[in-house]
């Protein structure tokens, strides 16, 4: 198991991860209908489209503060994927020049619970880190109880919360701080 900068081959890949993730990862947690409008709007295409963008974005830019990062089973297939850059929620940070946040954190239902999501996040934030952002943001689903459980075993603390609008729906997420990553990246939490 591994994790590694994402490239643009990886594109693919990453896409699969998204869309065979989220709706196990939200089912229960959001409304069906905002399940059943996403996969009608989304599917692989959209979302290796996407990747590629982000991906060849990152590589011409060579002061680009976001960063994707994608995890590796033993025979080298991305089971996981991690995207961060600078906080698009400054009101829950106190430097936010210097906060990071992790936007997407994805790991394939089946490879869950072996450790890839901590390597992803902890890659991620060692990297923020790197760019001058070494405080860190992630948010998640009030509803979504495994992901809360583990963002407060990794030590992040929650800040608060805010709405998405999703569909014409209103989902709560909750926030979580990590005012300084060297205990996170290192594994000294989780």
């Amino acid at each position: 198991m591994n994790v590694r900068i994402a490239r643009l081959e990886d594109a693919p890949a990453m896409a699969r991860v998204m869309v065979d993730t989220y709706a196990p990862a939200h089912r229960g947690q959001v409304p069906e209908e905002v399940l059943t409008r996403k996969y009608a709007d989304w599917g692989y295409e959209v979302s290796e489209r996407a990747w590629a963008r982000d991906l060849r974005e990152i590589a011409v830019e060579p002061s680009a503060r976001a960063c994707l990062y994608v995890a590796l089973d033993d025979s080298d297939n991305v089971v996981g994927v991690s995207m961060g850059g600078p906080t698009e929620h400054e009101q829950f940070a106190a430097a936010p020049e210097q906060t990071g946040e992790v936007f997407c954190l994805y790991v394939l239902p089946e490879h869950q619970g072996r450790g890839h999501g901590r390597r992803l996040v902890r890659a991620t934030a060692a990297e923020l880190a790197r760019k001058g952002m070494p405080a860190l943001l992630i948010r998640c689903l009030a509803t979504n109880l495994p992901a809360r459980r583990f963002y407060e075993a990794l030590g992040g603390q929650e800040v608060g919360s805010l709405d998405r609008e999703e569909y014409g729906h209103t989902m709560r997420e909750v926030v979580y701080f990590w005012p300084e990553t060297t205990a996170l990246v290192a594994g000294e939490t989780g």
